[in-house]
């Protein structure tokens, strides 16, 4: 809830300043996945069940994890190089992907609102592209926007 929600902030703040320091955006990545690693393999050791994959298994799970390399990458440079406030509330799209991925991939039934929400997220998304074409500050009423130009 709200912690994830400021453990994000920071965490994406912290990439920002990263890259306006010069680094490239494998460096947070791989910082990541320096600290992630280790803790994911502590917890597979606790666990009270841990299953072996086999071959094909595998082969999904570096298929997801080299895609989930390269958007870290891309968001890393996003990041970089669009304001913080503007790269980070393009993250709700993700919530609209998952949506039409359900339905039209695994055929799930959703309901009214669930369109309704995918559709709102869908014009807010248009909104923000359209609204950045023409170097308009859609987010000017929210405390990112505000520290953003206090710098």
């Amino acid at each position: 809830g709200l912690a994830g929600a400021a453990c994000a902030g920071g965490a994406y703040t912290l990439v920002r300043a990263v890259g306006r320091s010069g680094e490239p955006p494998l460096v947070p990545v791989l910082w990541f996945s320096t600290v992630s690693v280790p803790a994911a393999a502590l917890a597979l050791a606790l666990s009270q069940h841990a299953v072996r994959p086999d071959a094909i298994e595998m082969a999904g799970m570096a298929t997801v994890g080299t895609a989930a390399f390269g958007g870290q990458v891309l968001m890393s440079r996003g990041l970089q190089l669009e304001r913080a406030a503007r790269a980070t509330s393009m993250q709700y799209v993700k919530v609209l992907f998952s949506y039409l991925l359900g339905v039209v991939v695994l055929n799930e039934r959703v309901g009214v609102g669930s369109t309704l929400g995918a559709a709102l997220i869908a014009i807010s998304a248009a909104l923000v592209i359209k609204q950045a074409g023409r170097g308009k500050d859609v987010l000017c009423g929210s405390a990112a926007a505000i520290a953003e130009r206090s710098r």
